[in-house]
């Protein structure tokens, strides 16, 4: 009878030790899978951090792309062209278009322009055939890409898919100096309500921009952008 007691006891404590090992097993796993989501929530927050560098690289912390439309030409400051490693790209065959447009008047009435310049200043329409309008941008060709710059060890591919005309344009501005003849004008006579009769509301440029940037020395590292931009 005792030897009976005895065996029981033995297989409760064997079962005993059976459900703390499970347990054990529960709690290293729970810990096991909190450290794997926590490096898992690391390496997604550092690559966030990383795509939001290279998005500032793209854009330009000293508003790149700002100047670039705001020359209204495509060219930029000597010093900043310099610094940046700037080069416009687009072909000088991209010009004016011999197109007329729904109100009757030609684009040549806007102005005939080459390159980069064409691309700012006319409304989409106005372009001619070689002028690229794609959402392409291979950096191996520089004729997918209007223009590039060089920004905290990124380089940044852009090009101008499509412009809507506006009536805002680049005039002295009334104060002279080099400043105020970056300082924006409309054409026509605004009156502070321009919902008012005679008045001329004002009409920003549209420019739909495409952006690839990556890495100078690790081309894998790498972010497109698709910017809509008003001037």
């Amino acid at each position: 009878m005792r030897s009976q007691k005895l065996k029981y006891i033995i297989r409760n404590d064997k079962g005993f030790a059976l459900v703390m090992v499970l347990l054990i097993a529960v709690i290293v796993l729970g810990m096991t899978a909190g450290l794997i989501y926590m490096v898992i929530t690391g390496t997604q927050i550092s690559g966030i951090e990383r795509r939001h560098q290279i998005t500032l690289a793209a854009t330009g912390e000293e508003g790149i792309v700002t100047q670039i439309i705001a020359s209204r030409n495509g060219i930029i400051n000597a010093a900043l062209d310099t610094a940046l490693n700037y080069n416009s790209t687009t072909p000088a065959a991209c010009a004016t278009a011999a197109v007329t447009l729904p109100d009757l008047s030609t684009c040549a009435d806007i102005g005939n322009y080459t390159g980069l310049e064409a691309k700012i200043k006319l409304p989409t329409a106005c372009w001619s055939a070689t002028c690229d309008t794609s959402l392409t941008i291979d950096p191996t060709n520089n004729t997918t890409y209007d223009f590039s710059y060089d920004v905290a060890g990124y380089r940044t591919y852009g090009k101008i898919v499509d412009t809507t005309l506006g009536n805002t344009t680049l005039g002295s501005g009334g104060g002279g100096g080099s400043s105020s003849s970056n300082r924006l004008i409309i054409t026509g006579v605004v009156l502070n309500d321009p919902g008012q009769s005679g008045g001329t509301p004002t009409i920003p440029y549209l420019y739909t921009i495409e952006l690839h940037a990556q890495s100078i020395t690790n081309p894998t590292e790498k972010l497109k952008l698709s910017i809509l931009y008003q001037f």
